[in-house]
């Protein structure tokens, strides 16, 4: 929850008047729940994509993120001691986000219909109730309601469109394996983008490495913001409350890389530990000026990350990408080796139809 809107800090599993299926309970998540639930969406994962790479530490930073709050903005439901669904709140009503809703229940649950249902329904009441509390103003547009799930997770697919979601996106978590299957003898795959094989950005450009000052934060973030300009329901962030998401457990900045063309940032790519514990880098962010794209300098930087990534001992780089990404990522990716890992469908609604 963001400090701006005291007003509404309330349980969301208190607030929302949640219709609990018989035979279960519902509580807010707290961190004592942390490797519950990371079962729970290790079982989604393996159900919609067949494997998983979720672990502890990104359960923990994604359930204790300043949108979330744990029990704030997430619920759990259990049976006899057993989590079966849980429902995960990013609440970005106050910046212009819109509510964005993360429902996991149990594969193949008999009540699974039951437990997407009632998740579903007490995140949009509480996201109505937060945004009657935070603003009074007409003129005010009216917020969307947002959630991602697996593409052949057919169970959620129904539930949702029952409420008057539609599919408007698709995203797809794309995958480079570093290592050889035979021995990890170490050394890249066969992908023409080995550490020793990278070609550079165009003369006059150069890739160096992040400093943690207040100069290199906000050249970051000016070339974030600008680079996601054109993307698909991007909304910038000011820059204290942009530097504010990105503190959290498994953010690392010596895994930054920013890109400069006469002595002005024009690039950057952030590395993360979110799958660090299951040996695997990922990019969370990779963006370059529009004035400066056609010149190399996004693949350079993608390169100089997972030969990063290499020299630490990763089996592999993560990332993900809008599966329609006007800038081609998707093409970009693929030429250094990466490929569709798994994929997934946002769907939207507006939060009061």
């Amino acid at each position: 929850m963001t400090e701006s809107a005291p007003s509404v800090r309330r349980v969301i599993a208190d607030a929302a008047m949640m219709d609990v299926p018989d035979g279960l309970e519902a509580r807010p998540t707290q961190p004592e729940d942390v490797e519950a639930v990371t079962a729970l969406m290790r079982a989604v994962d393996i159900a919609g994509c067949g494997h998983t790479t979720s672990n502890l530490e990104w359960t923990e930073a994604f359930l204790s993120d300043i949108d979330t709050d744990w029990g704030y903005g997430s619920v759990t439901l259990w049976r006899a001691g057993e989590a079966v669904g849980t429902l995960v709140i990013a609440d970005g009503l106050v910046t212009g986000q819109g509510w964005s809703m993360d429902i996991f229940a149990r594969p193949g649950d008999p009540k699974i219909h039951a437990i997407n249902g009632a998740l579903i329904d007490a995140g949009l009441r509480e996201g109505r109730y937060r945004w009657d509390a935070l603003y009074m103003d007409p003129e005010t547009p009216l917020p969307t309601s947002r959630a991602a799930i697996y593409a052949n997770d057919g169970a959620l697919r129904m539930d949702l469109e029952k409420r008057g979601f539609e599919e408007v996106r698709r995203y797809l978590q794309m995958k480079r394996e570093h290592w050889s299957v035979e021995g990890l003898t170490g050394g890249s795959q066969d992908s023409g983008s080995g550490a020793g094989s990278r070609a550079g950005p165009a003369q006059g450009y150069r890739i160096r490495q992040f400093r943690n000052t207040d100069d290199d934060w906000r050249a970051a973030h000016a070339v974030t913001s600008a680079a996601f300009a054109d993307h698909f329901d991007y909304v910038a962030l000011e820059f204290d409350e942009w530097r504010q998401h990105l503190v959290g457990a498994t953010e690392d900045v010596t895994q930054w890389l920013l890109a400069e063309h006469d002595g002005q940032v024009v690039g950057e790519v952030m590395g993360s530990n979110r799958f660090a514990s299951e040996d695997y880098g990922y990019v969370s962010s990779i963006g370059v000026l529009r004035e400066h794209r056609g010149n190399g300098v996004a693949r350079a930087l993608l390169e100089a990350r997972i030969a990063d990534d290499i020299e630490r001992g990763f089996l592999g780089t993560i990332l993900h990408v809008d599966a329609t990404s006007p800038t081609g990522a998707t093409h970009l990716y693929e030429s250094v080796g990466m490929t569709t890992d798994s994929e997934y469908v946002d769907f939207h609604r507006g939060l009061f139809r």
